[in-house]
């Protein structure tokens, strides 16, 4: 990805990344050992974000949600719920909040949630995540499966029922492989 900002007589400023941002999963701290190069990447790419579309866009919701990432990896937790809030919120302002398109956002906030000890409330939140999935048809996908892993995750270590957690880990095994047989399909 190349994006340049013309002047109208020579480049400004530019960003310029090897990774696809558009493909879900896969963001740049996950592939840089230097968080700091890898927010000061995500930084320009809000900038010019903004710059370029002029408001609120996707590609400002993925700039934020990296950042999110990053701070996530630096343990600086409240930088960390902050910017994937704000990447939420761009995506219900340009989607609504109960379209499968919200649903990446979602799964970043109850995993923030989760991570930092908010057990409870990453629980409730991925029961919102799954119940959207289900209302728009995507019922099986990618996001439901973590949501399911995730949350057997929470019943195993923090909440010690085992049983919820295997009943989770199993929808979550038969979601992948339902994806899976899809994938052979095509």
């Amino acid at each position: 990805i190349a994006i340049y900002k013309y002047d109208g007589h020579k480049i400004i400023d530019q960003f310029i990344s090897l990774i696809n941002p558009q493909r879900a999963g896969l963001f740049m701290e996950d592939y840089i050992v230097d968080m700091e190069m890898a927010k000061t990447y995500y930084l320009r790419a809000k900038r010019l974000s903004i710059d370029i579309d002029d408001g609120i866009n996707y590609n400002l919701s993925r700039a934020y949600s990296g950042l999110g990432g990053v701070c996530k990896k630096k343990g600086q937790y409240p930088e960390m719920m902050s910017n994937f809030q704000k990447s939420l919120e761009i995506r219900k302002a340009l989607y609504g909040e109960r379209d499968s398109r919200v649903c990446g956002a979602y799964i970043n906030i109850a995993t923030a949630n989760y991570y930092i000890g908010n057990y409870d409330l990453a629980l409730l939140q991925f029961d919102s995540l799954l119940a959207i999935l289900k209302e728009s048809g995507n019922e099986i996908s990618g996001a439901s499966a973590t949501a399911y892993g995730n949350m057997a995750a929470i019943y195993t270590y923090y909440k010690g029922d085992y049983a919820k957690a295997l009943q989770l880990l199993k929808k979550e095994e038969e979601i992948k492989q339902k994806l899976v047989g899809q994938m052979e399909s095509y």
